[in-house]
């Protein structure tokens, strides 16, 4: 259970450590394959993270104080005050927080699991949540992952991931890689 990024990974969680709020994420994306399935190449770090109104300019001030952060995006829903993604460069490498604007993203970071990696307790979207999210994502990779994931995880919940593709009307997609036995 290793991908490269972790290091990357473990180094940015340090310095969120110095923020003056708790920064509740989980960690989602291609670097969790090592973790549900199989090691595979990822080119950046994905979290879903909660952020507050009132959090945002600090933590937007926080990241353009670092000399190993590089903002490259933050995009905002129209009227928004706190962006949807923030995309930096952390020593590097691309980081993509996408932020909770969901129940179902928040609950995503209520339902991670807690994995031990090089020594760091790192929080992990369940198996199901990542089934969720590449669903929804839609993409040929992520649509692979997924399938992979089904096929290594035998105790999946099956009801949590049925609720979800319905709510987000990708059931036609979860149709296409599961096959009840």
């Amino acid at each position: 259970m290793y991908n490269e990024l972790y290091p990357i990974f473990i180094d940015f969680l340090s310095f969120l450590e110095t923020l003056p709020f708790r920064f509740q994420y989980a960690l989602i994306g291609g670097v969790t394959m090592s973790v549900w399935s199989e090691d595979r190449f990822t080119k950046d770090i994905d979290l879903t993270v909660i952020l507050k109104e009132t959090e945002w300019p600090i933590f937007e001030e926080f990241l353009k104080k670092s000399k190993d952060i590089i903002i490259d995006k933050t995009a905002f829903d129209s009227g928004s005050p706190v962006p949807y993604l923030i995309r930096i460069h952390f020593k590097g490498r691309s980081i993509d927080l996408l932020l909770a604007l969901t129940d179902y993203q928040e609950g995503l970071i209520g339902r991670a699991i807690t994995k031990e990696i090089m020594g760091h307790q790192l929080n992990i979207a369940s198996p199901e949540d990542i089934i969720v999210s590449k669903l929804i994502a839609g993409r040929g990779q992520d649509m692979v992952d997924a399938e992979k994931i089904v096929k290594t995880i035998s105790d999946l919940d099956i009801a949590y991931i049925e609720k979800w593709v319905k709510v987000w009307e990708v059931a036609d997609r979860w149709e296409k890689i599961f096959q009840p036995s």
